[in-house]
């Protein structure tokens, strides 16, 4: 795990920003306590350097794992997973990404004790920017 924080571009500097899916990133989005369980694993597997992943903080709970450009399409993905970006998608979708700060408890390095805290209380977590290492059947 990296001792640095990295901003990528697309992270904005404060607030919330709505970023399009297939410039920057893919997504796969993942339904509540699923995507919870997803996420803390993905946490455990990587030792806390999961890459970037947002979580809704109310409704559906739905958790957002953000892949390289082009990443989503190369894979089959279980059922329940919803995949957004790929050049062959007719729709935009639009995921709100917010900023690295204290409100938002975004953290661009995170222990692992922290990091399954934060997606135990709904909130963010988000890495170096790189591609998310969750697993396609």
């Amino acid at each position: 795990m990296t001792n640095a924080i990295h901003r990528p571009g697309w992270i904005p500097a404060s607030g919330h920003q709505l970023r399009v899916t297939g410039v920057y990133f893919d997504a796969v989005r993942i339904e509540g306590v699923r995507g919870e369980r997803v996420a803390g694993r993905l946490i455990d597997t990587t030792d806390g350097d999961a890459g970037p992943i947002v979580c809704e903080a109310t409704g559906y709970r739905w958790m957002y794992f953000l892949l390289a450009p082009g990443e989503v399409r190369r894979h089959d993905w279980p059922l329940g997973v919803q995949q957004f970006g790929g050049k062959s998608t007719l729709t935009l979708t639009y995921i709100g990404i917010p900023a690295l700060g204290r409100e938002h408890l975004a953290a661009a390095v995170v222990q692992r004790a922290d990091a399954r805290s934060a997606v135990r209380g709904r909130r963010v977590a988000a890495d170096r920017g790189g591609p998310v290492g969750l697993t396609p059947t």
